[in-house]
């Protein structure tokens, strides 16, 4: 029985500080090792915390949780059955886990370079990756962009961040531009991504 994955609103603080653990622990174990320990901390205070969150999504950006759906199935992989069962949350036929994050913004023209869904986040905890769940991730991107009247896809990436930019070609995304630019949130911080877009039939 395949895991369905459910999109559930982050819309008030307390939802925001609820998911900031997951947020962190995500963040140190992915990008320590390509940015450093100063500046993901940084970027946790500053970017990431509860209240800039929140900040975000009153300027228009929609946050949600990531919960997987399993009802608890011998037909089950055992090691996914074992990482849900192990939940601190009550065991019931049916089992809800939070396992990640995304975001993202509506762009338009003039005001940003294309019109557009941005991804601004797209994070699975380590345990839960290469389950096949990108492609239910990236289906509810398709599906907001196309009920918001918009004909692509664009995410910024780090370019030190192989894993995320292979799986990201996967999904039909192409390297647009290579830019290197200052964080806003602190001084002597840059960021070097990559910019990549999709477009949608």
């Amino acid at each position: 029985m395949s895991e369905k994955l459910i999109f559930k609103p982050v819309s008030t603080l307390a939802e925001a500080r609820a998911l900031f653990p997951l947020i962190k622990e995500i963040w140190e174990e992915v990008f320590i090792p390509i940015c450093g320990e100063e500046t993901i901390d940084c970027m946790l205070k500053t970017w990431q915390n509860p209240h800039n969150i929140i900040k975000e999504i009153e300027n228009g950006a929609a946050y949600f949780s990531i919960l997987c759906s399993n009802v608890i199935s011998e037909e089950l992989p055992q090691t996914l059955s074992h990482k849900i069962r192990s939940s601190s949350e009550p065991t019931n036929a049916t089992e809800t886990k939070t396992i990640g994050y995304l975001a993202y913004e509506l762009w338009k023209e003039p005001k940003n370079t294309t019109n557009a869904l941005f991804i601004s986040k797209f994070y699975l905890k380590k345990e839960f990756r290469g389950n096949g769940f990108s492609h239910q991730m990236f289906n509810f991107f398709e599906n907001s962009a196309k009920e918001n009247n918009k004909k692509k896809l664009h995410l910024h990436v780090n370019r030190k961040n192989y894993i995320a930019i292979e799986v990201y070609k996967k999904h039909g995304f192409k390297i647009i531009k290579s830019i290197d630019y200052p964080f806003p949130f602190a001084e002597g911080i840059f960021l070097y991504d990559h910019w990549m877009e999709k477009e949608l039939p």
